[in-house]
């Protein structure tokens, strides 16, 4: 991220911490200003992949930190979510089959696909400095005054 505009902030990688950095998301993505359906979405997607972070990426354990940094950027809404956790790359977990996750009645491992489908880019990669980093892309709507579809903000 090289703009301008960056907001960044750092948290303890406790699941305590995850409303910090949803509410931290939202209110930036609220004074832009983005359409009450398009903060919805991000809030969901940060708090899947903070949630990830540190479920998945540090085990649970609450000792470490992840960063989050947001830029504002020719239209585009980006949060870079960097962590020191494990690895994670989603190609080699396959598409979820919804029919048959509802069928099963499945709890659990929609948030990669909530982010593909709520995000219009999502990229998984490991820096220069072995930092793992998770970069969400969303385009703002052209009219965020224009009404939305009811969705909570």
């Amino acid at each position: 991220m090289s703009h301008d505009d960056v907001h960044a902030i750092r948290l303890n990688s406790s699941l305590d911490h995850v409303g910090v950095a949803r509410d931290f998301v939202a209110e930036i993505a609220k004074a832009v200003p983005m359409t009450a359906r398009e903060v919805y979405d991000l809030e969901l997607v940060v708090d899947e992949a903070v949630t990830n972070v540190i479920e998945h990426g540090y085990a649970g354990r609450d000792d470490a930190s992840v960063e989050i940094a947001v830029a504002l950027d020719d239209g585009h809404f980006t949060i870079l979510i960097t962590h020191d956790g494990l690895a994670f790359d989603p190609a080699s977990h396959p598409d979820v089959d919804l029919k048959a996750y509802i069928t099963e009645r499945r709890v659990g491992g929609l948030g990669l696909f909530l982010m593909k489908k709520l995000l219009d880019e999502v990229e998984y990669s490991t820096a220069a400095d072995g930092r793992r980093q998770i970069r969400m892309m969303k385009k703002r709507q052209t009219n965020p005054l224009a009404p939305d579809d009811g969705r909570p903000s």
